[in-house]
């Protein structure tokens, strides 16, 4: 008895899905999550539910269908999101948009690459030198946002607000690392930059990510 399948499911909290699925019961190896940048990998690997300790034909059931219940609750939530999410502006007035070539060579002569997505995204891969000071987003992904429901610890910004600054995160599709441009730029650093198109622009290019 058992059930497979794989799905992609861009831009996905690894940590959040592998809770859901283990909050209902399923043993640890009937899925498989894998993440890479901008995307999460869901497998439902097939599963003999005879071999878990103290799991008879009843309870087997049950788990299984929880495991479909919970995947396409998973698969339509996250695809709904990812369908409707909106892209950021291709503007953004104080900053200076780059490439990550330009953002390359803003590195070799001193400026530093702040990654703005959370603690985990960031320990999984992020651009080589990066240093993580999340954008903790709460807002609407918006240019009208409110940016009082965030948190952004500006005291881990450089001191000079002449330093050049670039910031990125998961692309276009991420907010972070414009909100947390638009907060360095209203709190007077003068050479701020705004990576859009992030860590998947940056590997696209071949360069080097740890």
């Amino acid at each position: 008895m058992g059930l497979g399948g794989a799905f992609v499911l861009p831009d996905l909290c690894l940590s959040t899905v592998r809770g859901e699925l283990l909050s209902v019961g399923l043993p640890f190896q009937s899925f498989e999550l894998k993440a890479k940048p901008n995307s999460c990998r869901l497998r439902l690997l097939k599963s003999n539910y005879s071999d878990v300790p103290g799991m008879d034909m009843k309870n087997q059931r049950a788990v299984l269908l929880q495991y479909r219940s919970v995947s396409c609750v998973l698969i339509a939530v996250f695809g709904c999101a990812i369908a409707f999410a909106a892209s950021t502006p291709t503007t953004l007035r104080g900053a200076t948009i780059v490439d990550a070539a330009k953002a390359k060579s803003l590195m070799q002569a001193g400026a530093i690459m702040i990654d703005a997505r959370v603690a985990n995204e960031y320990a999984e891969s992020h651009i080589k030198g990066a240093q993580n000071v999340p954008y903790k987003e709460k807002s609407e992904k918006t240019v009208a946002y409110d940016s009082t429901v965030d948190r952004f610890d500006l005291s881990r910004l450089p001191g000079d607000k002449n330093r050049s600054i670039i910031f990125g995160c998961n692309g276009p599709e991420c907010w972070k690392s414009y909100k947390a441009s638009r907060a360095a730029i209203k709190a007077g650093f003068k050479n701020v930059y705004w990576l859009r198109g992030g860590l998947p622009e940056w590997e696209t290019a071949g360069y080097p990510v740890e």
